[in-house]
């Protein structure tokens, strides 16, 4: 009924869930069922069944409703959801709050902040603390920038928070560190920023193929949209290292998806990397999500070769490939 008609099946859910809390029962199935519905119908039926007295399962699946149907007036209960004890529903709440992407969201989640000790969620958090104004985390941003598992999300966090601290502190690391993962880190922070006075320093490195910076200066060139990086970008998808055929997959898209920018042989070689039964699972996956995200005509003939790949068959990559030919027209 609710798929049918999302009103009236809204209608029934609550009137359903309020007779079981009279009896004393738990109502998780109704929440999630909530949840499954277009916002501006869901958002104010979980209101009114947003209780104190909710179980944990209950709080759970309220937080994960949230998160499908992100709205500005469910902020509130949200803040009430960060309990650092029912660790699974907090960071449900948190991903609410940063999907709902408000200054009132943003300031519901800053005084919980320490309370998040994952090192992953904590830079998505920072990331959004620091698009809404929040300059007070940029050294927590900048310390996890020489981590190269962290790096991307730890300079996309810098980049967010931006200003001219963030840009004098990134150019002095550049100017000063001996260190390759704190330059690492840096560069590729002034490129998400859109600093182009980095882009001779990243062309300088693609010119040493030796040099341990290169597939950094591969993507941070693709945050910038270097049309100069497309020949090195290219050079680096034919590359034997899987590392550089992955790096040049991010760059390649980053450079794609910028508008009025079209470079068939770039788009060409994802599609045979795709479909290409000889690479690595790692480098099969890299182009597919590239092609995915810039909704590239080349994917459908790609993954339609790669589904009949049987050296895929119970790999977590095959169910990728699936999934995207379920999504792609």
């Amino acid at each position: 009924l609710a798929a049918l008609d999302p009103a009236r099946g809204q209608i029934r859910i609550v009137a359903r869930a309020e007779r079981k809390q009279e009896a004393g029962l738990k109502i998780a199935l109704e929440i999630e069922q909530l949840g499954r519905l277009p916002r501006a119908i869901a958002a104010p039926a979980l209101r009114k069944l947003w209780s104190d007295r909710l179980g944990m399962r209950e709080r759970m699946a309220f937080a994960a409703a949230c998160v499908r149907v992100p709205d500005q007036a469910l902020i509130s209960i949200l803040g009430r959801l960060l309990d650092p004890r029912e660790w699974q529903t907090r960071m449900l709440a948190e991903t609410a709050l940063v999907r709902i992407d408000t200054d009132e969201a943003a300031s519901t989640l800053w005084p919980h902040l320490d309370e998040q000790h994952e090192v992953g969620q904590r830079l998505m958090l920072i990331e959004f603390l620091g698009r809404h104004g929040f300059k007070q985390v940029l050294p927590q941003a900048i310390e996890q920038l020489p981590m190269a598992a962290l790096r991307e999300r730890a300079a996309s966090a810098v980049a967010a928070i931006g200003g001219p601290s963030a840009i004098e502190e990134m150019e002095r690391i550049v100017q000063s560190s001996n260190d390759v993962s704190w330059t690492a880190g840096a560069l590729w922070s002034l490129a998400k920023m859109g600093q182009r006075q980095v882009e001779p320093r990243l062309l300088e490195i693609l010119h040493t193929p030796a040099d341990p910076l290169v597939d950094t200066a591969l993507v941070a060139l693709g945050d910038l949209g270097s049309n100069q990086a497309v020949p090195f970008v290219l050079e680096a998808l034919g590359s034997r290292t899987d590392e550089l055929v992955i790096a040049g997959a991010k760059a390649a898209g980053k450079i794609l998806a910028r508008q009025g920018i079209s470079h068939d042989a770039l788009s060409t070689r994802l599609g045979a990397l795709l479909a290409d039964p000889s690479a690595s699972h790692p480098v099969r996956q890299a182009a597919l999500r590239t092609l995915a995200a810039i909704k590239d005509a080349r994917l459908k003939p790609a993954l339609n070769t790669a589904i009949r790949d049987a050296s895929l068959e119970g790999s977590p990559l095959l169910d990728e490939i699936r999934r995207a030919l379920r999504e792609t027209p």
